[in-house]
């Protein structure tokens, strides 16, 4: 899979941005689960399918079996018949196939459930823990890249603080050296103002470096941490995505596999079938329904008991224009 367009990354263009990067990392994380579960209830469904059409097939052969003998050599043959003599039939082999085929297929179809278990499932499952725990580090690396400048930033508001506190401790000095200018404690007030100067210059010195510190702290994490950060998490989500196309891939793979097989078993039925031939079944029927038999002898005539007459031919013409007289017996 392609990395990202040259130029545009999310340390660049998305600044301070890492709690939505991470967030987009879990909408990821998220598809992924949920396309596992999506073919987690497909072999589900692949496995009920093959258990519904291997009961099929077993009803189907136990029906053949109790039929099979009629169908082929007739209800009352009059040679013996056995096992060998129902497979010469094209048409048992054929429907022996076309059976044969369907619980093969069923196989196919629990072969395809272990296969996306095995090599789908468990993928999609160990790559959403695997980027899972590489975006709980960054996160915690982000936490301590926060904690970090936090603490630079508090040392900075602390110095703040302890300036601000010397130069109200130094404006109370200078009152109350002003206040004893002739006082017998004069000097010692002084001496107190000259040293709270010291050490308000000296917590101002401290607080200028907190600044540039915290300054320079403040620019690393922006313009450095941040956008490296960042960049790392466009990586872990570049990983993720080619992973789990990687992975879909395979799938649609398995399945191709899975309909060449099924493809192989159809064909097998369909040659079976193409084999079928009527003229040597009915010949093996005939063979195994042979009796004796004479046709039956020629009807004779048979003159009416009330009248009698021969079997000779007489002319039966009749002269339409003379009355028909009865004749007397």
């Amino acid at each position: 899979m392609a990395g990202p367009t040259a130029g545009q990354t999310y340390g660049q263009h998305l600044p301070d941005q890492v709690e939505k990067i991470s967030s987009l990392t879990d909408a990821q994380l998220q598809l992924l689960e949920d396309v596992r579960d999506l073919h987690t209830q497909r072999v589900a469904l692949e496995r009920e399918y093959a258990t519904k059409l291997q009961l099929l097939v077993r009803k189907a052969a136990e029906k053949k079996a109790k039929k099979i003998s009629a169908l082929v050599v007739g209800n009352e043959p009059t040679k013996p018949c056995d096992e060998n003599t129902l497979k010469q039939s094209t048409l048992d082999k054929a429907y022996t196939q076309l059976l044969s085929s369907i619980s093969d297929i069923a196989q196919e179809h629990i072969n395809l459930a272990d296969s996306l278990t095995s090599q789908i499932i468990e993928p999609l499952r160990s790559t959403e823990q695997k980027h899972e725990a590489a975006k709980k580090n960054e996160m915690q690396f982000y936490q301590k890249l926060l904690q970090d400048r936090d603490r630079v930033y508090a040392d900075r508001i602390k110095s703040k603080q302890k300036y601000d506190d010397e130069c109200t401790e130094l404006d109370a000095y200078r009152q109350k050296q002003e206040r004893s200018a002739d006082d017998r404690h004069a000097e010692r007030a002084a001496r107190q103002y000259e040293q709270q100067q010291v050490d308000m210059l000296n917590s101002k010195n401290a607080y200028l470096i907190s600044i540039a510190v915290a300054n320079n702290v403040k620019a690393k994490f922006y313009d450095e941490d941040l956008p490296a950060l960042e960049d790392q998490f466009q990586d872990l989500q570049t990983r993720l995505l080619a992973r789990f196309v990687g992975i879909l891939k395979h799938a649609h793979a398995i399945q191709l596999r899975n309909l060449e097989v099924v493809r192989t078993h159809l064909t097998k039925s369909e040659a079976a079938f193409d084999a079928v031939n009527p003229g040597q079944d009915q010949d093996l029927f005939i063979d195994h329904n042979v009796i004796p038999f004479s046709q039956p002898v020629d009807w004779a005539f048979e003159p009416c008991a009330s009248h009698y007459d021969t079997a000779r031919k007489r002319n039966n013409s009749l002269d339409l224009s003379r009355p028909i007289v009865p004749t007397m017996p």
